[in-house]
């Protein structure tokens, strides 16, 4: 996998792409209420389950701060910690990936974000990398160095829309946040109180071109008066978002988002991370996808089953110091996903259709139990998992040479097709995809490079190997 040089033409389609950020602050006119009954009223705050508000500074980068604030909530649930990410580092991350040489990448989605924050390559602390709060700054000397603390390992999503309510107070009682895309905040200052800087947001209306904004939804409140809004809802109700405009925002960096705001039920898909795991010493990453993989589906559409392969390379250091104890891989639910690990040859050739393991091969490897991992993926109507990170039952010991990592998508809904997500190369993110890299077959049919694919524009599978020192 080869990563082009940027150009200033590829950085414009690339902004066009990804919508930009307002940025105001508000007043801090307090709105706090007492906790009520369980179940109709849910603010973490009091209960310590909240992690500092950081505020963006300047337009722009609200998706990243929204999304690592996600994981940072995420983080707080389950280990009880103040752990601040950089969010800086992951700006220059992906500013890299682009190959681009300044702080440009303000505008990226949540969905590149994500998947760098889940793709294995290291998380760092925001106190080794701290946020300075300018665009166009120089690299900072330490950015080669500085240590990977942990990596996400797993995200959802709740389809468009925010109106299954249980479902999604679940999911924030579970997951600590739900990250969504709303519109400008100008627009939702002005609606919300004749132009002041209200703690209630409320749009009635939904326009493409309001902009954009990125919030995480923290809380919840199902008896929050409709008389709170500037323009008044349909009912009572409201979500508590956490703002990445900073702590000098609303009610210290906190808003009520009406149940009813068109643009948060109109808006794509909202997102969270549901798993996280602390990098051990001399972890690597064995990707075809970039920092900037993104997932999308392709696959043969009206077959029940297929069969993906990612084909990676190891020398022969590598082999004797490392084994593989896990993989990452992004695709949907409603699947039943088996995974295998073969070593393709031992003499650096590479790979082709026919040094593949055929489909009756594979069929009687999971017969026979050969199946390094199996996971059955969950048939949930508002929630569907993307990115996922899947402990080996046999660790792979590999050989110099090149390995493949094949996963068996079976689809469990009788009468639908099997589909697979796997990373784009669209035109900002200049990835190219090489052959010998990523395959694919269905039943019955010979193994297929994506390279080979008619027309097609996309890069390779998104599965991740990582890789750890033998004991």
């Amino acid at each position: 996998m080869k990563i082009k040089i940027g150009f200033l033409s590829e950085l414009l389609v690339f902004l066009l792409l990804f919508t930009t950020c307002e940025f105001f602050n508000g007043d801090n006119n307090g709105n706090y209420e007492e906790q009520r009954p369980e179940g109709s009223f849910y603010d973490p705050r009091p209960l310590g389950l909240t992690t500092p508000v950081r505020g963006q500074v300047f337009s722009g980068p609200c998706a990243l701060f929204a999304v690592m604030a996600s994981a940072e909530h995420l983080i707080k649930i389950q280990t009880g910690n103040d752990i601040l990410l950089s969010v800086e580092h992951l700006i220059f991350s992906l500013d890299f990936a682009y190959s681009l040489d300044l702080w440009t990448s303000a505008n990226a989605g949540p969905a590149v974000a994500r998947t760098f924050m889940t793709g294995g390559y290291g998380l760092v602390y925001e106190q080794d990398f701290p946020y300075r709060g300018t665009r166009g700054l120089p690299l900072p000397d330490n950015f080669y160095t500085v240590q990977g603390r942990l990596r996400m390992t797993d995200t959802a999503v709740v389809p468009r829309g925010i109106e299954n309510h249980e479902t999604q107070k679940n999911i924030i009682r579970q997951y600590g946040g739900i990250t969504a895309h709303l519109s400008g905040t100008a627009q939702y200052n002005d609606a919300a109180g004749g132009g002041s800087r209200s703690n209630s947001w409320y749009l009635p209306t939904y326009a493409s071109n309001q902009g954009s904004h990125f919030v995480l939804i923290v809380g919840w409140d199902d008896n929050y008066s409709k008389n709170n809004f500037g323009i008044t809802p349909e009912g009572d109700g409201a979500w508590l978002i956490k703002d990445p405009n900073g702590p000098n925002a609303g009610d210290n960096g906190y808003r009520w988002l009406s149940y009813y705001d068109a643009p948060l039920l109109n808006r794509a898909n909202h997102t969270f991370f549901t798993g996280f795991r602390f990098l051990t010493p001399d972890e690597k990453i064995h990707s075809h996808g970039s920092y900037v993989t993104a997932p999308w589906g392709f696959g043969y559409y009206s077959h029940q089953t297929m069969f993906v392969a990612n084909v990676f390379q190891i020398s022969e250091q590598e082999a004797a110091d490392y084994q593989i104890n896990e993989v990452l891989f992004a695709g949907r639910d409603n699947y039943r996903y088996t995974i295998f690990l073969e070593q393709i040859n031992t003499d650096g050739v590479l790979p082709t259709v026919e040094t593949l393991p055929s489909v009756q091969t594979i069929n009687t490897w999971e017969q026979e139990g050969r199946a390094n991992a199996t996971i059955q993926t969950q048939n949930n109507t508002f929630v569907n998992g993307q990115w996922r990170s899947v402990d080996l039952e046999t660790s792979f010991l590999p050989q110099a040479g090149y390995y493949a990592v094949i996963i068996k998508a079976q689809y469990l809904i009788q009468g639908g097709s099997a589909s697979f997500e796997l990373g784009t190369n669209q035109a900002p993110f200049n990835i190219t995809i090489n052959p010998g890299e990523s395959f694919r077959v269905r039943q019955g049919i010979q193994w297929q490079d994506l390279t080979d694919v008619y027309n097609y524009t996309r890069g390779n599978y998104a599965i991740n190997a990582v890789l750890q020192m033998r004991n």
